[in-house]
């Protein structure tokens, strides 16, 4: 029989181990093929490259959204500090992530988005989240709600005026 790094489809039984090295490389193909159609980006499914944009959600305003529309979340205690959300928080309030060392992008009027040296994307100095119980975009069921030892809120943009000449107002902008 011919030796090769695809498994071997033969009439004859398999010899011993066979099966757990043919099974083994058959995971490692599924795995490369995932990686390189992008269905996985690295832990806990970071992108190499994150769009944080912003879109008018009711009920709550314009807020920040991912690439996907899904409205993006902060955990912070009673004082207005970050709280990390770990383990089982994590499941209802997936982080937003890139791979470790890329870049994090949003448009030139939301100031204060990047992406740490370990992935995680922040938005001034707060980690952004999305949350499982939002099953479409313009969705914000996760506002205020308290759990994980603090209370989630969206992420709210305030619109500024802008001007086309000194004292004349030509609308807002976002």
């Amino acid at each position: 029989m011919p030796t090769t790094d695809a498994p071997v489809l033969t009439a004859d039984p398999p010899k011993a181990g066979t099966r757990a090295r043919t099974v083994g490389r058959v995971a490692a193909a599924a795995l490369a093929a995932a990686l390189a159609f992008g269905l996985l980006a690295g832990p806990a499914g970071a992108r190499s490259t994150t769009t944080v944009a912003t879109a008018k959600v009711s009920g709550v305003g314009r807020v920040l959204v991912d690439g996907d529309g899904m409205t993006l979340y902060t955990l912070t205690d009673a004082s207005g500090d970050p709280v990390d959300c770990t383990g089982a928080c994590l499941q209802a309030w997936p982080a937003l992530t890139v791979v470790a060392g890329e870049k994090a992008t949003a448009p030139k009027s939301v100031k204060g988005v990047s992406a740490t040296a370990d992935g995680a994307v922040i938005y001034k100095k707060k980690p952004l989240y999305t949350f499982a119980g939002d099953t479409k975009a313009g969705q914000a069921k996760g506002n205020n709600l308290s759990s994980f030892g603090g209370t989630w809120k969206v992420v709210s943009v305030k619109a500024k005026p802008t001007t086309t000449a000194p004292g004349r107002s030509s609308g807002y902008s976002y």
